[in-house]
């Protein structure tokens, strides 16, 4: 009995370092200049470089850095896609390399990466996007491990050729919120052959009888919205509507005053217009923020950067204790009471 009341302890001991030692490190990094957005020829080369570095208080880190497809999401995340799915007529990715594609940083260590972009002679007209994904690779050697990722939009305008800057309203619809508020939600295509930034949404309601109920305008968007994008513009009504049908006049412009597209239609509020989807609001953005566009088909995320021809982003994964930890806590208070016994 002496004995086993002794070895359960020395157990417990050996089960909270095994997760402790298994818990995984952190992980960051930050990227200087990783945007690029200007004119190139056809028949040009151009060599843009941006910094990749930790901070001193990081641990060392293995750096992995691809060239993917621009996407881009509903909510005007931007996402990088693979070249599987990099299929649009204005991607940048099949001309842009890497001088290093992998490399090691030492805490508080910083490394120059050049990415070559050699536009075609026969590249055609507008607007080619890109996405470098900069990422570690997992960090931690236990049961949980923790991966950050940054992504820098490169945007090339076609110099000497035309740029088309339209748009298309598809669908308008009401969306009953959680909070008894009422959402027109309009879905608009950019149809140009170029990106644009500061688009606006503005919704006039009115009921039944023509009468003017209320409406909202939209904060212009900090996201580009890229040729062939399909996102969701979410405008909140200030008050809630009443169940029934109305009219939404919804409009898309830009910071100078170019209508894109204005369309009229009906919609009807119900009860259950909460089940109809679910919209990630794009109102509220500030300025200096990054949008998270979720993991991409590799499960990577990617981060979207704003309108700054400089970024300066760090985003490091924090997750909770690992199971083997809350495995280890678990146990000792198993062995501590069957120690009572």
């Amino acid at each position: 009995m002496k004995y086993r009341n002794n070895l359960l302890p020395c157990i417990a001991l050996i089960i909270l370092l095994a997760a402790f030692f298994c818990t995984p490190v952190r992980a960051g990094l930050s990227v200087a200049g990783g945007k690029y957005m200007g004119e190139i020829a056809p028949g040009e080369t151009y060599v843009h470089t941006f910094t990749v570095s930790t901070e001193p208080t990081d641990d060392p880190v293995d750096i992995v850095i691809d060239v993917l497809g621009f996407g881009q999401g509903a909510d005007l995340s931007y996402i990088g896609l693979p070249p599987g799915k990099d299929t649009g007529q204005y991607s940048a990715r099949p001309f842009i390399t890497i001088d290093t594609s992998t490399f090691t940083l030492k805490p508080g260590e910083s490394r120059s990466v050049k990415a070559t972009i050699a536009v075609p002679n026969n590249v055609g007209a507008g607007g080619r996007y890109a996405l470098i994904n900069i990422h570690n690779k997992p960090a931690g050697g236990g049961l949980v491990s923790i991966s950050s990722a940054i992504g820098a939009p490169m945007m090339v305008t076609i110099k000497g050729q035309p740029v088309i800057e339209t748009g298309y309203i598809a669908d308008i619809k009401a969306v009953l919120k959680q909070d008894g508020k009422t959402a027109i939600v309009t879905t608009f295509k950019n149809t140009g052959n170029h990106h644009y930034y500061g688009a606006t949404n503005a919704v006039t309601i009115t009921d039944a009888s023509g009468k003017q109920v209320t409406s909202v305008t939209l904060d212009p968007s900090l996201t580009a919205i890229i040729p062939e994008a399909t996102v969701l513009f979410e405008a909140v009504t200030p008050i809630p509507l009443q169940q029934g049908m109305y009219t939404a006049e919804s409009k898309v412009t830009l910071p100078n005053g170019t209508l894109l597209d204005s369309k009229k239609m009906t919609v009807e509020v119900t009860s259950t217009s909460a089940q109809q989807t679910l919209i990630i609001p794009v109102t509220q953005r500030t300025p200096d923020s990054a949008s998270s566009a979720g993991p991409n088909s590799d499960g990577v995320n990617i981060i979207g950067q704003n309108s700054s021809s400089q970024i300066m982003v760090k985003k490091t994964y924090s997750p909770g204790p690992s199971p083997l930890m809350t495995f280890g806590v678990f146990a000792v208070v198993f062995l501590l009471k069957y120690r009572k016994k």
